[in-house]
């Protein structure tokens, strides 16, 4: 039994046994105070601390440990918050859910001021990672791993960061398999990037291929030339070089030289068309300079719109 049971079980027997054995009549005042006493033990039993709830932990009375800290985590102790990651950590059954719960609570700690929950976090997190990772205790989710594992690497463990390198790869495959939508190869681009900066130097060719996917989805837009601006440095930044690369280049350079020549031509259509709609609306003495030659009443007009 804990030292607080005691306490109050102790406080509780002699309470009723002075309440029976000195109850003649009416209170006197010696009684009076003997019970005052008695009820402020029975108070201080009902009142643990956290050395009584760490006191039922090592016994193995779990759920009087758990109540204990509860009770006093409510009021900001913070080693009994930080105790109850640690009984979470360790406890049985849903492992899984246990150890997500025990980081809430060494988060709380951590949170409060408590600098050694910092530790607790980066082992915890990097355990639930490797269950996401590999479908243990949880659904596969290779998300759901990157998020523990970036944890668990943004709280000092630094072994995190080859696992956090790995999972970037594989969902920038994830990504590159529905490259269907350029969104899709823009995202794969961005987890290959990441891999690549974490050390996975696979990723650098993904990095390259990616690049070319993307400037050749671009390309399909022939008649947009911002879009094919941009596709020529995505094939320009790619490593890939071969007789295709090559062949789009050129094709996309003769292109945007076609759509300079037609925005171009269409400008000066629009110049010519704006004019005539301008001599409609000048004066006699435009108008007649204009009849007779129509170069100077095309000079004519500029000087007069300045």
């Amino acid at each position: 039994m804990s030292k607080f049971k005691r306490t109050f079980f102790i406080g509780l027997f002699f309470y009723f046994l002075f309440c029976v054995y000195f109850k003649k009549g009416k209170d006197d005042f010696s009684l009076m105070f003997i019970r005052g006493a008695l009820i402020f033990i029975l108070f201080l039993g009902c009142h643990a601390k956290f050395e009584d709830g760490l006191e039922s932990y090592k016994k193995g009375d779990i759920e009087v440990a758990k109540k204990i800290w509860l009770d006093l985590a409510e009021k900001d102790d913070l080693e009994s918050i930080f105790y109850l990651g640690i009984l979470y950590q360790k406890a049985n059954g849903n492992i899984g859910e246990n150890l997500i719960t025990a980081v809430d609570w060494f988060d709380k700690a951590l949170h409060k001021g408590y600098s050694d929950a910092k530790v607790q976090i980066a082992s915890t997190s990097y355990k639930i990672g490797t269950f996401y990772e590999s479908g243990k205790e949880f659904k596969q989710n290779q998300f759901k791993a990157f998020e523990w594992y970036q944890k668990s690497f943004d709280n000092g463990n630094y072994s995190a960061k080859e696992k956090i390198a790995t999972i970037s790869y594989s969902i920038g495959n994830y990504y590159l398999s529905r490259s269907s939508d350029i969104k899709n190869l823009y995202t794969a681009y961005e987890w290959f990037q990441n891999s690549y900066s974490l050390g996975n130097l696979n990723a650098n060719i993904k990095i390259s291929n990616t690049e070319y996917l993307i400037g050749s989805s671009l390309m399909s837009n022939f008649n947009d030339q911002k879009k094919l601006q941009k596709a020529l440095l995505w094939f320009k930044r790619s490593y890939i070089k071969n007789d295709s690369t090559d062949i789009k280049i050129n094709k996309i350079n003769n292109r945007i030289v076609i759509l300079n020549a037609v925005e171009e031509r269409r400008s000066n259509r629009n110049k010519v068309n704006e004019a005539i709609h301008i001599l409609q609306n000048l004066d006699r003495e435009s108008t007649f300079v204009l009849k007779y030659d129509i170069d100077k009443g095309l000079l004519f007009i500029t000087d007069r719109l300045g």
